[in-house]
C-alpha cells in the first residue's frame, strides 16, 4: 500500500505505529507499524484533490484526523476502527488541524480564522481568534502545537507568524514576520517542539525548515 501525494506523517511514540495522509487521493489514511507492515487504510472524506486531510495521535494513541471535506474531526482507534465524530450540526467549517491538551480537543478553523476548544467527548466548549493581523488576531491559522510551558502554539499562515497562546485565548507573544532571511516567514505551516525546548517551524513558501530559541 502507497500513498500517491502523503501530505503529513505522524508517529505514535508508545505503539511505534506511523501514518501517512493522502493528499492526492484525499480519502485515506494508511498506517503502518514500525516494520513498515501494512495495517490498515481508512476512508475519511469525498475524493476530490486538496479537500485534505490532517492527522494526529492522541494521549491513547488514537488517531485525530481533521477531515476538511466533511467539516468534522474524526477519532479512529490505533488499528484504524472508526470511533467517533466531533463538530457535526454546523459547528466547523473548515477544520485543518486538531490537537489533544489534557482533556481538550483543539481545532484550528482555518475559514472563520479562529480557534476552537471542545471537550474530548466532542461538547463545543469556547472559541477565540477572528480574522486580522494585530495580536490575537488570525488569518487562515494551520497547525497546532504546545510549547514546554503549555502554551497553544499557532500558525498564523496568512500573517506570515506564529502566535503562542494561553490555552484560554489569552494572547502571550508571536514571533516571524514575512520574508525569507533568516527568522523571517512565508506561510508558516508546523511546528514542533524539541526535547531542548527549541521550536521547529516548517515554513512552507521559502521551502526550509527553520529553529527559533
Amino acid at each position: 500500500m502507497t500513498a500517491e501525494l502523503p501530505w503529513r506523517q505522524v508517529i505514535d511514540r508508545s505503539l511505534c505505529n506511523s501514518l501517512v495522509c493522502d493528499r492526492v487521493k484525499a480519502i485515506d489514511v494508511i498506517i503502518w507499524d514500525r516494520g513498515a507492515n501494512y495495517l490498515a487504510c481508512r476512508e475519511l472524506c469525498a475524493p476530490f484533490p486538496w479537500s485534505g486531510s490532517i492527522c494526529q495521535f492522541d494521549s491513547d494513541g488514537n488517531i485525530i484526523v481533521a477531515d476538511r471535506g466533511n467539516k468534522v474531526i474524526k477519532i479512529f482507534s490505533p488499528s484504524g476502527q472508526f470511533l467517533r465524530k466531533i463538530g457535526e450540526e454546523g459547528s466547523l467549517t473548515y477544520p485543518f488541524h486538531c490537537v489533544q491538551y489534557d482533556n481538550f480537543l483543539i481545532v484550528s478553523d482555518s475559514d472563520e480564522n479562529s480557534i476552537k476548544v471542545f471537550s474530548r467527548e466532542g461538547d463545543f466548549l469556547y472559541k477565540f481568534g477572528k480574522k486580522g493581523e494585530g495580536d490575537g488576531e488570525l488569518n487562515t491559522p494551520r497547525c497546532l502545537s504546545f510549547n514546554k510551558a503549555g502554551h497553544l502554539m499557532v500558525c498564523d499562515a496568512g500573517n506570515h507568524r506564529v502566535q503562542v497562546f494561553e490555552l484560554n485565548g489569552k494572547f502571550m507573544r508571536k514571533f516571524g514576520t514575512k520574508g525569507s532571511g533568516i527568522g523571517q516567514l512565508n506561510r508558516p505551516v508546523s511546528t514542533a517542539v524539541l526535547s531542548d525546548g527549541k521550536i521547529v517551524v516548517s515554513d512552507f513558501n521559502n521551502d526550509r525548515i527553520q529553529i527559533f530559541e
